[in-house]
């Protein structure tokens, strides 16, 4: 940053980066004042973009967010790539992004069991880092205004949350997570850039709630042939009159169609057309979650909408439905209020409205793994399915046993009777294999040393000329006379590790939604080389 530009930055101006380690994209929502002591408020919206889409240039820009800039509409989208830094000045904001910085102790932070993984330390520490945080103010150089995001700008946003969404990326559990909430949820359900975000956390909190779908006693009111529950004085009065043989009665009847998954259904199938042009075959996008959600709610009456909202703004869930139900509930009942000009039952206050991150990590090794299984008579499968590697063992006077939970490969490629390890970084390597991270380098060896099977680490690029970079090789012989007393032996068979990039699909790959690009220089002849043990 040069000395005039420094000096034009107002005192309060505080530096803040986006995705700090360059690990994971996300949405922030911040509400403001428009202007000091204003009881009218600003919305601003960060969408946190790829780093490997960010044009021309690998470095990171810095920026500075003027309160000038985001008094002009309601409702400022602005796009940041992994890494940017802003500087900010509004204290209000200022202090807004300070909390998002700050750590929460270690175990307040959860995660769900089915979606554990196997994680170094590294990876871990780094996954649950905070979207943002603070930095000291850039030296020697030019910072650029942060100018809000408007027409095609946004393409970027909505190619990034549907590729979010093909692969069921799922939100980080860091301390500093903030879903939309109901009052949040109705101020952005008829947006024109959110209103599909805010239906796909709507559809995914429906598929949780389902779990706990339970009947409930329901009071009902008809007329039978026998007595059922009570009779109704006005039954008996219009039976006398018009001697009809049936009795009107009173009874509580044990059903799962009440007004709850009434009001569920209705917001499900709203969104359902909203979210179509999502859908993509052989995935399981929130629109294929949508059709889901409205299949196992065929069994529950379809009533007025208008009707539904009405009941809706004096009726109390109760106590004994879950959490999931209940927010659930009142999410749906505040996409139906917003959608037919209802009002919302809880209106959002200024602070932060929403903060969400989304690793890449996960997405980056289900790319790797859908570009091997491409490649014919290559099956690659990811840690799930992959069996445990031990590293430590102990001795327990009869036989060796594990001293270690163990760890999974992220990618295991099976080509005809060879199987070989991926290991998927997204990070950026143009060095080579001799100069990437200590601790990449060492998880390779050790994985090479232990399961005696070839290890790669795979690198994104959207960069066609570093996917044609021919892979990079090192080798392991099986026997290695410079750490051990066995002489070489007269063989060329070894362990073979390295490292080769692939295409992470660009942004207008996304927007096309091809995710997996056809630039790959993955064939049978490099898998056949990638799974080799010789030179024969």
């Amino acid at each position: 940053m040069n000395a005039q530009t420094e000096s034009r930055l107002p005192e309060t101006t505080r530096w803040f980066q986006a995705s700090g380690r360059g690990n994971g994209v996300g949405l922030t929502v911040l509400r403001a004042p428009a202007t000091p002591d204003s009881e009218e408020y600003q919305t601003l919206i960060f969408h946190i973009l790829p780093k490997l889409w960010r044009p021309d240039s690998t470095k990171a820009t810095i920026h500075t967010l003027s309160q000038e800039d985001f008094t002009s509409t309601w409702e400022s989208h602005y796009t940041l790539y992994e890494q940017d830094i802003i500087g900010v000045s509004d204290p209000y904001i200022v202090s807004l992004l300070t909390t998002l910085v700050e750590k929460a102790p270690a175990e307040s932070v959860t995660t769900d069991a089915d979606e554990q993984v196997d994680l170094t330390d590294e990876e871990s520490e780094s996954r649950l880092s905070p979207l943002w945080s603070v930095t000291s103010a850039p030296k020697d150089a030019v910072n650029e205004p942060l100018k809000p995001a408007r027409g095609q700008a946004m393409n970027a946003p909505e190619a990034l949350w549907a590729m979010l969404d093909a692969y069921q990326v799922k939100i980080e559990p860091i301390p500093t997570s903030k879903d939309f909430g109901s009052a949040g949820t109705a101020m952005f359900a008829s947006s024109k850039f959110m209103k599909k975000f805010v239906y796909m956390r709507f559809i995914e909190e429906a598929l949780v709630a389902l779990r706990d779908r339970r009947p409930q006693y329901v009071l009902h009111t008809d007329e039978i042939a026998t007595v059922k529950g009570r009779m109704t004085p006005e039954g008996l009065i219009r039976r006398a009159i018009t001697g009809s043989p049936k009795i009107e009665c009173e009874f509580d009847e044990l059903t799962t169609d009440n007004h709850i998954w009434q009001v569920i259904r209705a917001a499900t199938e709203l969104c359902v057309p909203e979210l179509k042009d999502h859908h993509l075959v052989g995935k399981k996008t929130s629109y294929t979650k949508a059709l889901l959600v409205a299949a196992q709610l065929r069994d529950v009456t379809i009533t007025s909408r208008h009707a539904l909202i009405a009941q809706a703004t004096h009726y109390k869930v109760p106590r004994q439905e879950s959490l999931a139900v209940r927010k659930s509930y009142e999410l749906a009942r505040a996409i139906l209020q917003t959608r037919f000009n209802a009002t919302v039952s809880k209106q959002e206050g200024p602070g932060v409205i929403a903060n969400l991150k989304y690793s890449m990590y996960g997405l980056w090794e289900q790319l790797v793994r859908e570009q091997f299984n491409k490649v014919e008579d290559t099956d690659a499968k990811g840690q799930k399915e992959a069996r445990l590697v031990h590293v430590f063992y102990k001795w327990d006077g009869k036989e060796w046993k594990s001293a270690d939970g163990g760890k999974r490969p992220d990618v295991v490629v099976t080509y005809g009777e060879s199987t070989f390890y991926i290991d998927a970084k997204y990070k950026a390597n143009e060095l080579g294999i001799k100069k990437a991270g200590m601790g990449d380098q060492y998880q390779m060896a050790t994985y090479a040393l232990r399961t005696k099977r070839n290890v790669y680490l795979a690198y994104p690029t959207c960069d066609a000329e570093l996917v044609k970079k021919v892979p990079e090789y090192q080798y392991i012989p099986y026997a290695d006379k410079y750490t051990d007393n066995q002489e070489t032996p007269a063989t060329n068979e070894f362990i073979q590790v390295g490292q080769f990039y692939l295409p992470f699909p660009s942004q207008k790959d996304a927007q096309r939604k091809n995710f997996v690009p056809t630039a790959s220089q993955l064939t049978p002849e490099r898998v056949k080389e990638l799974s080799r043990t010789s030179l024969a």
